[in-house]
Protein backbone atom coordinates (compact mmCIF):
# COMPACT_ATOMS: atom_id res chain seq x y z
CA UNK A 1 0.00 0.00 0.00
CA UNK A 2 2.81 2.32 0.85
CA UNK A 3 4.50 1.40 -2.43
CA UNK A 4 1.39 2.28 -4.37
CA UNK A 5 1.12 5.67 -2.68
CA UNK A 6 4.78 6.35 -3.35
CA UNK A 7 4.33 5.56 -7.01
CA UNK A 8 1.29 7.83 -7.13
CA UNK A 9 3.21 10.64 -5.52
CA UNK A 10 6.04 10.15 -7.97
CA UNK A 11 3.65 10.23 -10.89
CA UNK A 12 1.98 13.38 -9.53
CA UNK A 13 5.35 15.08 -9.08
CA UNK A 14 6.35 14.08 -12.58
CA UNK A 15 3.07 15.44 -13.96
CA UNK A 16 3.54 18.73 -12.14
CA UNK A 17 7.05 19.08 -13.53
CA UNK A 18 5.81 18.30 -17.04
CA UNK A 19 2.98 20.81 -16.66
CA UNK A 20 5.35 23.48 -15.43
CA UNK A 21 7.74 22.85 -18.32
CA UNK A 22 4.85 22.87 -20.79
CA UNK A 23 3.51 26.18 -19.47
CA UNK A 24 7.00 27.69 -19.51
CA UNK A 25 7.53 26.56 -23.10
CA UNK A 26 4.14 27.92 -24.14
CA UNK A 27 4.88 31.26 -22.46
CA UNK A 28 8.26 31.42 -24.18
CA UNK A 29 6.64 30.73 -27.55
CA UNK A 30 4.10 33.46 -26.95
CA UNK A 31 6.87 35.94 -26.08
CA UNK A 32 8.77 34.99 -29.24
CA UNK A 33 5.79 34.98 -31.61
CA UNK A 34 3.95 38.01 -30.22
CA UNK A 35 6.28 41.04 -29.96
CA UNK A 36 5.75 43.29 -27.00
CA UNK A 37 3.84 46.47 -27.77
CA UNK A 38 5.88 49.66 -27.69
CA UNK A 39 4.19 52.27 -25.51
CA UNK A 40 4.44 55.82 -26.86
CA UNK A 41 3.71 59.00 -24.96
CA UNK A 42 1.12 61.06 -26.81
CA UNK A 43 3.03 64.32 -26.31
CA UNK A 44 6.22 62.74 -27.65
CA UNK A 45 4.35 61.56 -30.72
CA UNK A 46 2.94 65.05 -31.34
CA UNK A 47 6.42 66.56 -30.86
CA UNK A 48 7.70 64.66 -33.91
CA UNK A 49 5.86 67.22 -36.06
CA UNK A 50 8.85 69.54 -35.66
CA UNK A 51 11.01 67.07 -37.61
CA UNK A 52 8.53 66.21 -40.34
CA UNK A 53 10.15 65.75 -43.74
CA UNK A 54 7.82 68.29 -45.39
CA UNK A 55 9.55 71.06 -43.42
CA UNK A 56 13.01 70.42 -44.87
CA UNK A 57 12.56 72.31 -48.19
CA UNK A 58 11.01 75.27 -46.40
CA UNK A 59 13.83 75.35 -43.84
CA UNK A 60 16.30 75.40 -46.72
CA UNK A 61 14.52 78.37 -48.29
CA UNK A 62 14.58 80.24 -44.99
CA UNK A 63 18.30 79.59 -44.53
CA UNK A 64 18.95 80.95 -48.01
CA UNK A 65 16.91 84.10 -47.41
CA UNK A 66 18.59 84.75 -44.07
CA UNK A 67 22.02 84.46 -45.70
CA UNK A 68 21.10 86.74 -48.63
CA UNK A 69 21.03 90.53 -48.58
CA UNK A 70 18.04 92.82 -48.91
CA UNK A 71 20.13 95.82 -50.03
CA UNK A 72 19.40 97.12 -53.53
CA UNK A 73 22.03 99.55 -54.91
CA UNK A 74 21.02 102.88 -56.39
CA UNK A 75 22.53 101.91 -59.74
CA UNK A 76 21.07 98.97 -61.63
CA UNK A 77 24.36 98.32 -63.44
CA UNK A 78 27.52 100.09 -64.58
CA UNK A 79 29.08 99.68 -68.04
CA UNK A 80 32.53 100.52 -69.33
CA UNK A 81 32.23 101.31 -73.02
CA UNK A 82 34.94 101.92 -75.61
CA UNK A 83 34.83 103.08 -79.22
CA UNK A 84 37.60 103.20 -81.87
CA UNK A 85 37.53 105.80 -84.65
CA UNK A 86 38.80 104.33 -87.96
CA UNK A 87 40.61 101.53 -86.08
CA UNK A 88 43.21 103.95 -84.75
CA UNK A 89 43.95 103.42 -81.06
CA UNK A 90 45.07 107.00 -80.69
CA UNK A 91 41.53 108.04 -81.57
CA UNK A 92 39.93 105.87 -78.85
CA UNK A 93 36.90 107.03 -76.89
CA UNK A 94 36.06 105.67 -73.41
CA UNK A 95 32.73 105.96 -71.58
CA UNK A 96 31.50 104.98 -68.15
CA UNK A 97 27.70 104.61 -68.12
CA UNK A 98 25.67 104.39 -64.90
CA UNK A 99 22.17 102.89 -65.27
CA UNK A 100 19.95 104.07 -62.43
CA UNK A 101 17.11 102.24 -60.72
CA UNK A 102 13.63 103.61 -60.60
CA UNK A 103 12.34 106.04 -58.03
CA UNK A 104 12.21 104.41 -54.54
CA UNK A 105 13.23 100.98 -55.90
CA UNK A 106 15.67 100.48 -53.01
CA UNK A 107 12.99 100.98 -50.34
CA UNK A 108 10.38 98.86 -52.10
CA UNK A 109 12.90 96.08 -52.82
CA UNK A 110 13.68 95.88 -49.11
CA UNK A 111 9.97 95.67 -48.31
CA UNK A 112 9.61 92.88 -50.88
CA UNK A 113 12.51 91.00 -49.29
CA UNK A 114 10.92 91.24 -45.84
CA UNK A 115 7.55 90.17 -47.25
CA UNK A 116 9.17 87.19 -48.98
CA UNK A 117 10.90 86.18 -45.77
CA UNK A 118 7.66 86.49 -43.79
CA UNK A 119 5.73 84.52 -46.39
CA UNK A 120 8.33 81.75 -46.32
CA UNK A 121 8.27 81.66 -42.53
CA UNK A 122 4.46 81.55 -42.49
CA UNK A 123 4.47 78.77 -45.07
CA UNK A 124 6.79 76.81 -42.79
CA UNK A 125 4.42 77.38 -39.86
CA UNK A 126 1.51 76.19 -42.01
CA UNK A 127 3.34 72.98 -42.96
CA UNK A 128 4.13 72.38 -39.29
CA UNK A 129 0.50 73.00 -38.37
CA UNK A 130 -0.67 70.48 -40.97
CA UNK A 131 1.90 67.92 -39.81
CA UNK A 132 0.69 68.34 -36.23
CA UNK A 133 -2.94 67.95 -37.29
CA UNK A 134 -2.11 64.76 -39.19
CA UNK A 135 -0.68 63.26 -36.00
CA UNK A 136 -3.74 64.24 -33.95
CA UNK A 137 -6.04 62.68 -36.54
CA UNK A 138 -3.87 59.57 -36.80
CA UNK A 139 -3.83 59.12 -33.03
CA UNK A 140 -7.61 59.53 -32.72
CA UNK A 141 -8.19 57.12 -35.62
CA UNK A 142 -5.93 54.54 -33.98
CA UNK A 143 -7.60 54.71 -30.55
CA UNK A 144 -11.10 54.67 -32.06
CA UNK A 145 -10.42 51.76 -34.42
CA UNK A 146 -8.80 49.73 -31.64
CA UNK A 147 -11.80 50.32 -29.38
CA UNK A 148 -14.27 49.45 -32.15
CA UNK A 149 -12.29 46.30 -32.96
CA UNK A 150 -12.52 45.07 -29.36
CA UNK A 151 -16.28 45.71 -29.26
CA UNK A 152 -16.83 44.15 -32.68
CA UNK A 153 -14.99 41.00 -31.61
CA UNK A 154 -17.29 40.70 -28.60
CA UNK A 155 -20.31 41.22 -30.83
CA UNK A 156 -19.04 38.56 -33.22
CA UNK A 157 -18.80 36.13 -30.31
CA UNK A 158 -22.38 36.94 -29.28
CA UNK A 159 -23.58 36.22 -32.82
CA UNK A 160 -21.54 33.02 -32.87
CA UNK A 161 -23.09 31.88 -29.59
CA UNK A 162 -26.53 32.68 -31.01
CA UNK A 163 -25.85 30.47 -34.03
CA UNK A 164 -24.69 27.66 -31.72
CA UNK A 165 -27.83 27.92 -29.58
CA UNK A 166 -30.14 27.94 -32.61
CA UNK A 167 -28.39 24.94 -34.16
CA UNK A 168 -28.90 23.02 -30.92
CA UNK A 169 -32.68 23.57 -31.30
CA UNK A 170 -33.01 22.20 -34.83
CA UNK A 171 -35.04 19.22 -33.70
CA UNK A 172 -37.60 21.22 -31.70
CA UNK A 173 -41.06 21.86 -33.08
CA UNK A 174 -40.93 25.64 -32.66
CA UNK A 175 -37.60 25.91 -34.54
CA UNK A 176 -37.59 28.63 -37.22
CA UNK A 177 -34.89 28.23 -39.84
CA UNK A 178 -35.15 31.94 -40.76
CA UNK A 179 -33.84 32.86 -37.32
CA UNK A 180 -30.81 30.64 -37.88
CA UNK A 181 -30.17 32.11 -41.32
CA UNK A 182 -30.37 35.68 -39.99
CA UNK A 183 -28.07 34.79 -37.09
CA UNK A 184 -25.53 33.28 -39.50
CA UNK A 185 -25.71 36.41 -41.69
CA UNK A 186 -25.13 38.62 -38.65
CA UNK A 187 -22.19 36.45 -37.62
CA UNK A 188 -20.69 36.62 -41.09
CA UNK A 189 -21.09 40.42 -41.26
CA UNK A 190 -19.42 40.73 -37.84
CA UNK A 191 -16.50 38.57 -39.03
CA UNK A 192 -16.03 40.76 -42.11
CA UNK A 193 -16.12 43.92 -39.99
CA UNK A 194 -13.51 42.47 -37.65
CA UNK A 195 -11.22 41.66 -40.57
CA UNK A 196 -11.69 45.16 -42.04
CA UNK A 197 -10.87 46.76 -38.70
CA UNK A 198 -7.81 44.56 -38.23
CA UNK A 199 -6.60 45.68 -41.65
CA UNK A 200 -7.31 49.32 -40.74
CA UNK A 201 -5.31 48.96 -37.53
CA UNK A 202 -2.34 47.60 -39.48
CA UNK A 203 -2.50 50.51 -41.95
CA UNK A 204 -2.67 53.08 -39.15
CA UNK A 205 0.22 51.43 -37.31
CA UNK A 206 2.32 51.56 -40.49
CA UNK A 207 1.66 55.30 -40.74
CA UNK A 208 2.55 55.80 -37.08
CA UNK A 209 5.84 53.97 -37.61
CA UNK A 210 6.74 56.53 -40.28
CA UNK A 211 6.91 59.13 -37.50
CA UNK A 212 8.04 56.99 -34.56
CA UNK A 213 10.39 54.03 -35.12
CA UNK A 214 8.84 51.34 -32.92
CA UNK A 215 9.12 47.58 -33.00
CA UNK A 216 6.13 45.32 -32.65
CA UNK A 217 2.58 46.43 -32.02
CA UNK A 218 1.94 50.12 -31.41
CA UNK A 219 0.60 51.17 -28.03
CA UNK A 220 0.01 54.68 -26.65
CA UNK A 221 0.14 55.82 -23.06
CA UNK A 222 -3.47 56.94 -22.64
CA UNK A 223 -3.51 57.30 -18.84
CA UNK A 224 -3.60 61.10 -19.21
CA UNK A 225 -6.06 61.13 -22.11
CA UNK A 226 -8.87 63.63 -21.70
CA UNK A 227 -12.53 62.68 -21.57
CA UNK A 228 -15.58 64.28 -23.16
CA UNK A 229 -16.47 66.29 -20.06
CA UNK A 230 -13.04 67.91 -20.09
CA UNK A 231 -13.41 68.76 -23.78
CA UNK A 232 -16.77 70.41 -23.10
CA UNK A 233 -15.36 72.43 -20.20
CA UNK A 234 -12.29 73.41 -22.26
CA UNK A 235 -14.46 74.75 -25.07
CA UNK A 236 -16.59 76.80 -22.70
CA UNK A 237 -13.70 78.14 -20.62
CA UNK A 238 -11.32 78.90 -23.49
CA UNK A 239 -13.99 80.56 -25.57
CA UNK A 240 -12.93 79.65 -29.10
CA UNK A 241 -14.71 82.56 -30.72
CA UNK A 242 -12.28 83.95 -33.30
CA UNK A 243 -10.37 82.80 -36.36
CA UNK A 244 -7.98 85.77 -36.56
CA UNK A 245 -5.01 83.63 -35.45
CA UNK A 246 -5.77 80.90 -37.95
CA UNK A 247 -2.59 79.84 -39.75
CA UNK A 248 -4.41 79.56 -43.07
CA UNK A 249 -5.52 83.19 -42.75
CA UNK A 250 -1.98 84.25 -41.82
CA UNK A 251 -0.64 82.49 -44.91
CA UNK A 252 -3.20 84.22 -47.11
CA UNK A 253 -2.34 87.56 -45.52
CA UNK A 254 1.38 87.03 -46.16
CA UNK A 255 0.65 86.22 -49.80
CA UNK A 256 -1.42 89.38 -50.05
CA UNK A 257 1.43 91.44 -48.62
CA UNK A 258 3.86 89.75 -51.02
CA UNK A 259 1.68 90.52 -54.05
CA UNK A 260 1.28 94.11 -52.87
CA UNK A 261 5.04 94.66 -52.56
CA UNK A 262 5.69 93.08 -55.95
CA UNK A 263 3.20 95.51 -57.45
CA UNK A 264 4.79 98.48 -55.69
CA UNK A 265 8.28 97.40 -56.80
CA UNK A 266 7.15 97.03 -60.40
CA UNK A 267 5.73 100.56 -60.33
CA UNK A 268 9.01 101.85 -58.89
CA UNK A 269 11.08 100.11 -61.55
CA UNK A 270 9.03 101.78 -64.25
CA UNK A 271 9.60 105.24 -62.75
CA UNK A 272 13.07 105.51 -64.28
CA UNK A 273 12.98 109.15 -65.27
CA UNK A 274 16.79 109.20 -65.57
CA UNK A 275 17.73 106.16 -67.65
CA UNK A 276 21.47 106.54 -67.31
CA UNK A 277 24.30 108.94 -66.59
CA UNK A 278 27.43 108.75 -68.75
CA UNK A 279 30.95 110.16 -68.35
CA UNK A 280 33.14 110.01 -71.50
CA UNK A 281 36.78 110.60 -72.34
CA UNK A 282 37.95 111.13 -75.94
CA UNK A 283 41.62 110.18 -76.35
CA UNK A 284 41.76 112.04 -79.68
CA UNK A 285 41.21 115.30 -77.82
CA UNK A 286 43.44 114.55 -74.88
CA UNK A 287 45.45 117.75 -75.39
CA UNK A 288 42.40 119.82 -74.46
CA UNK A 289 40.83 118.63 -71.24
CA UNK A 290 37.69 120.71 -71.72
CA UNK A 291 36.99 118.89 -74.98
CA UNK A 292 38.33 115.46 -73.96
CA UNK A 293 35.80 114.97 -71.13
CA UNK A 294 32.04 115.05 -71.55
CA UNK A 295 28.95 114.12 -69.56
CA UNK A 296 25.77 112.56 -70.98
CA UNK A 297 22.30 112.13 -69.53
CA UNK A 298 19.35 110.06 -70.79
CA UNK A 299 15.84 111.04 -69.63
CA UNK A 300 12.71 108.93 -70.26
CA UNK A 301 9.64 110.72 -71.54
CA UNK A 302 6.82 110.13 -69.03
CA UNK A 303 4.01 109.71 -71.58
CA UNK A 304 5.62 106.61 -73.09
CA UNK A 305 5.69 103.63 -70.70
CA UNK A 306 6.47 100.22 -72.16
CA UNK A 307 6.11 98.53 -68.75
CA UNK A 308 2.41 99.29 -68.31
CA UNK A 309 1.39 95.72 -69.23
CA UNK A 310 3.59 94.23 -66.51
CA UNK A 311 2.31 96.77 -63.98
CA UNK A 312 -1.27 95.82 -64.82
CA UNK A 313 -0.44 92.13 -64.43
CA UNK A 314 1.03 92.75 -60.99
CA UNK A 315 -2.01 94.81 -60.03
CA UNK A 316 -4.34 91.97 -61.02
CA UNK A 317 -2.30 89.52 -58.95
CA UNK A 318 -2.55 91.86 -55.97
CA UNK A 319 -6.32 92.22 -56.35
CA UNK A 320 -6.69 88.45 -56.71
CA UNK A 321 -4.74 87.84 -53.50
CA UNK A 322 -6.86 90.45 -51.72
CA UNK A 323 -10.07 88.79 -52.90
CA UNK A 324 -8.86 85.35 -51.80
CA UNK A 325 -8.00 86.69 -48.37
CA UNK A 326 -11.48 88.12 -47.87
CA UNK A 327 -13.18 84.97 -49.15
CA UNK A 328 -11.03 82.76 -46.90
CA UNK A 329 -11.78 84.95 -43.89
CA UNK A 330 -15.55 84.62 -44.42
CA UNK A 331 -15.25 80.89 -45.11
CA UNK A 332 -13.29 80.27 -41.92
CA UNK A 333 -15.84 82.21 -39.88
CA UNK A 334 -18.64 80.10 -41.37
CA UNK A 335 -16.73 76.87 -40.75
CA UNK A 336 -16.17 77.92 -37.16
CA UNK A 337 -19.89 78.38 -36.58
CA UNK A 338 -20.76 75.08 -38.26
CA UNK A 339 -18.12 73.07 -36.38
CA UNK A 340 -19.10 74.66 -33.06
CA UNK A 341 -22.76 73.83 -33.66
CA UNK A 342 -22.00 70.24 -34.65
CA UNK A 343 -19.71 69.77 -31.68
CA UNK A 344 -22.28 71.13 -29.26
CA UNK A 345 -24.93 68.80 -30.71
CA UNK A 346 -22.61 65.77 -30.46
CA UNK A 347 -21.80 66.55 -26.83
CA UNK A 348 -25.53 66.70 -26.05
CA UNK A 349 -26.11 63.35 -27.78
CA UNK A 350 -23.24 61.83 -25.83
CA UNK A 351 -24.71 63.19 -22.58
CA UNK A 352 -28.09 61.63 -23.33
CA UNK A 353 -26.56 58.23 -24.08
CA UNK A 354 -24.36 58.38 -20.99
CA UNK A 355 -27.44 59.25 -18.95
CA UNK A 356 -29.15 56.13 -20.24
CA UNK A 357 -25.98 54.23 -19.55
CA UNK A 358 -25.93 55.39 -15.92
CA UNK A 359 -29.48 54.13 -15.45
CA UNK A 360 -28.10 50.67 -16.18
CA UNK A 361 -31.43 49.09 -17.09
CA UNK A 362 -29.91 46.60 -19.50
CA UNK A 363 -27.02 45.79 -17.16
CA UNK A 364 -29.42 45.22 -14.27
CA UNK A 365 -31.57 42.99 -16.41
CA UNK A 366 -28.53 41.00 -17.52
CA UNK A 367 -27.35 40.49 -13.92
CA UNK A 368 -30.86 39.49 -12.85
CA UNK A 369 -31.36 36.99 -15.65
CA UNK A 370 -27.92 35.47 -15.12
CA UNK A 371 -28.90 34.58 -11.53
CA UNK A 372 -32.08 32.87 -12.68
CA UNK A 373 -31.72 29.15 -13.33
CA UNK A 374 -33.08 27.81 -16.60
CA UNK A 375 -33.23 31.22 -18.28
CA UNK A 376 -33.37 31.14 -22.08
CA UNK A 377 -29.81 31.84 -23.34
CA UNK A 378 -31.29 33.73 -26.31
CA UNK A 379 -32.56 36.36 -23.87
CA UNK A 380 -29.09 36.81 -22.38
CA UNK A 381 -27.53 37.02 -25.81
CA UNK A 382 -30.09 39.65 -26.87
CA UNK A 383 -29.23 41.80 -23.84
CA UNK A 384 -25.49 41.43 -24.50
CA UNK A 385 -26.04 42.45 -28.13
CA UNK A 386 -27.99 45.52 -27.03
CA UNK A 387 -25.27 46.56 -24.58
CA UNK A 388 -22.51 46.11 -27.17
CA UNK A 389 -24.39 48.06 -29.83
CA UNK A 390 -24.92 50.88 -27.35
CA UNK A 391 -21.18 50.89 -26.56
CA UNK A 392 -20.41 50.95 -30.29
CA UNK A 393 -22.73 53.92 -30.76
CA UNK A 394 -21.08 55.70 -27.83
CA UNK A 395 -17.67 55.01 -29.33
CA UNK A 396 -18.71 56.44 -32.69
CA UNK A 397 -20.08 59.62 -31.11
CA UNK A 398 -16.97 59.93 -28.95
CA UNK A 399 -14.84 59.64 -32.09
CA UNK A 400 -16.86 62.35 -33.86
CA UNK A 401 -16.50 64.63 -30.84
CA UNK A 402 -12.72 64.23 -30.81
CA UNK A 403 -12.60 64.78 -34.58
CA UNK A 404 -14.71 67.94 -34.44
CA UNK A 405 -12.68 69.14 -31.47
CA UNK A 406 -9.47 68.91 -33.51
CA UNK A 407 -11.20 70.67 -36.42
CA UNK A 408 -12.22 73.47 -34.04
CA UNK A 409 -8.65 73.80 -32.79
CA UNK A 410 -7.54 73.83 -36.42
CA UNK A 411 -9.90 76.54 -37.61
CA UNK A 412 -9.21 78.80 -34.62
CA UNK A 413 -5.44 78.40 -34.88
CA UNK A 414 -5.13 76.99 -31.35
CA UNK A 415 -3.73 73.68 -32.55
CA UNK A 416 -0.20 74.96 -33.28
CA UNK A 417 -0.25 77.99 -31.00
CA UNK A 418 2.98 78.51 -29.05
CA UNK A 419 3.78 77.17 -26.55
CA UNK A 420 2.54 73.89 -27.97
CA UNK A 421 -0.02 72.01 -25.89
CA UNK A 422 -1.38 68.51 -25.94
CA UNK A 423 -5.06 69.39 -26.27
CA UNK A 424 -6.26 65.83 -25.74
CA UNK A 425 -4.52 65.44 -22.38
CA UNK A 426 -5.93 66.33 -18.98
CA UNK A 427 -4.54 69.73 -18.08
CA UNK A 428 -3.29 70.22 -21.66
CA UNK A 429 0.33 69.46 -20.87
CA UNK A 430 3.04 71.27 -22.82
CA UNK A 431 4.55 69.56 -25.85
CA UNK A 432 8.32 69.96 -25.84
CA UNK A 433 9.86 69.95 -29.32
Amino acid sequence: MLFVKTQSLQRCSTCRIVNILTCAAAFLCICIVCPEASEIRVSDFLATSENDYVLDPQNEKMDFLYSSSSNTPFFDRIELRTQTDQFEFSRQKYSLRFYTNGWNVTGNAKKLYNATLQSTRTKRDLLFHQALKRRYVLLIDFLHTRNMLALQRKLKKVYGDRVTVLKSRKNKLDFDVNNLLMAEDSHMEAQIKVMDMENSIRRIEDKIRQYVPVEGAVEFDTDNLTDIDFIRETIWQTGFSTVENNIYLKQSSSRLELAKNRYELEKSENRKYVRYLEVSYNNNKRHDATEAYSVGLAISLPFINSGRIEINRMKLQFLTAKSRYEVLKRMLAENFKMISSNLENLVRQYGVLMGKNREGIAESALKTYMRVEGIDPMVLLKIKEKLLKRDILLGKIRYEIYTKYIELLDVTGKLSERPLKNYISVGMEEVKT
